[in-house]
């Protein structure tokens, strides 16, 4: 009698949608904690790292806007307040790359080997270890589309 009970539970749960739904956004909810925790968090502490390099060592470009202001019209302070803004987050997002292929190459230097032989039950073929990776997509790709989406302000 409790298996039938139990059953009928069930049955009346997945017939509830705003349970159904609740259950759900409770999954995703705890989904983007984790990423945020896990990813997320960290991305944003190496670019909160970049941009305060690139603030420390002001461009040439924004000390020059900086000594324009005072010789041009007050509104048009505003926008070139917005090109220094865009001038450090270019200079933030060649910073991220620099340093993302910097860790590339690393990757790649304890990974020296370019030839490798692989054994198949139909002999012995040999890979070039250059080739294959160029065309396996590359995990840089995603770190530096991430960094660049933090960078414009895309994720928080």
């Amino acid at each position: 009698m409790s298996d039938k009970n139990t059953i009928y539970e069930i049955t009346q749960l997945m017939n509830d949608r705003a349970v159904i739904q609740n259950d759900l956004d409770e999954i995703l909810g705890i989904v983007k904690d984790v990423i945020y925790k896990k990813y997320i968090t960290k991305f944003q502490l190496a670019l909160d790292e970049q941009t305060d390099i690139v603030s420390k060592n002001t461009p040439r470009e924004i000390k020059l806007l900086d000594a324009l202001k005072p010789f041009m019209e007050e509104n048009s302070h505003s926008n070139i307040d917005k090109m220094i803004a865009m001038i450090y987050k270019v200079n933030t997002a060649k910073n991220i790359n620099t340093e993302i292929q910097k860790c590339s190459a690393i990757d790649k230097t304890n990974n020296n080997s370019d030839i490798e032989s692989t054994i198949h039950a139909d002999g012995i073929y040999e890979l070039d270890n250059k080739c294959a990776a160029n065309t396996r997509p590359s995990n840089t790709n995603i770190t530096e589309l991430i960094f660049m989406l933090l960078v414009i302000g895309i994720i928080k």
